[in-house]
């Protein structure tokens, strides 16, 4: 008789630990690159589930990674280098479950904190066949030609990725898939259209309803074209139409009514640009 309770207490054991095992779900992320702004790489977080018999309704995510520091304007308060452009399909209520807004506090120098809480609800069910998208992140890169390269933190790294399921009524902790980093992303206008000009500014900083003198040194641009002010968003803020000519030439630029933040400045027209210049607008 205690051989037999012996058994089937063992066998009682290893089905615990082998439903445990099995209602593990297990997780893949990726970045991927959305599109070109001048000065602004935007790029989507996505998750999705590693395998089908991995599948799991997601709970609370950390997603952590890091970002090479030459590629990214310095953090400010008023004007932060990396922020969430938009929450995607994981945000406020989804189906019966409801997620507090993303936030990126615990982000460090060069390191990323993305966090998303549960605050009610069994969470989103991932399968193994869709990945789903997550929230878009805005980086603010220090110059046109600066290439973005997005390396995310493993189960090794400090801090750690940390994604959790809920599976009655518990928070349990997902295992790590794959990883996809992102290498070399650019945002330069230039890709498309034929780069004419050293473009200086001046005086940079600025303060806000002040002026900007610009000295562009053309060596092919001819006509009309158009001086560009674009936020931290890609949003055009400003224009003023201009004519160039080849050689060096002088334009003033006023800033009424721009508020204080980092700017991306351009001399365009249809077929040629100068390079980007950043702008940082002070109150």
């Amino acid at each position: 008789m205690r051989k037999i309770k012996t058994m089937l207490s063992l066998m009682l054991m290893l089905l615990v630990a082998w439903t445990a095992q099995a209602q593990q779900g297990q997780y893949d992320v990726r970045f991927v690159e959305v599109e070109s702004q001048a000065g602004i790489a935007l790029v989507d977080v996505e998750i999705k589930a590693h395998a089908m018999d991995k599948e799991f309704h997601l709970a609370e995510q950390n997603f952590r990674f890091s970002f090479n520091e030459d590629a990214v304007m310095p953090y400010t308060e008023d004007n932060p280098s990396v922020s969430i452009q938009q929450e995607l399909a994981v945000s406020g209520q989804v189906s019966n479950s409801f997620y507090a807004p993303h936030h990126l506090n615990g982000s460090l120098d060069n390191t990323i904190s993305y966090n998303i809480e549960l605050l009610g609800g069994e969470g989103y069910f991932i399968t193994a066949d869709e990945w789903v998208k997550v929230g878009r992140l805005a980086f603010q890169l220090t110059s046109s030609n600066a290439e973005l390269n997005l390396t995310w933190h493993r189960i090794a790294d400090f801090p750690t990725t940390y994604v959790t399921q809920k599976y009655n009524d518990q928070l349990i902790r997902a295992g790590e898939g794959d990883y996809t980093d992102l290498n070399a992303v650019s945002v330069s206008i230039e890709d498309v259209l034929q780069q004419d000009g050293g473009l200086q500014v001046f005086p940079n900083p600025t303060t806000s309803n002040g002026s900007l003198s610009l000295s562009l040194n053309a060596e092919k641009a001819h006509g009309n074209a158009r001086i560009t002010l674009t936020d931290a968003l890609g949003k055009i803020v400003a224009q003023k139409p201009v004519f160039v000519e080849q050689g060096t030439q002088n334009y003033e630029f006023a800033l009424t009514g721009i508020a204080a933040g980092t700017y991306w400045m351009t001399i365009e027209a249809s077929e040629w640009t100068s390079k980007t210049q950043s702008i940082i607008v002070l109150e």
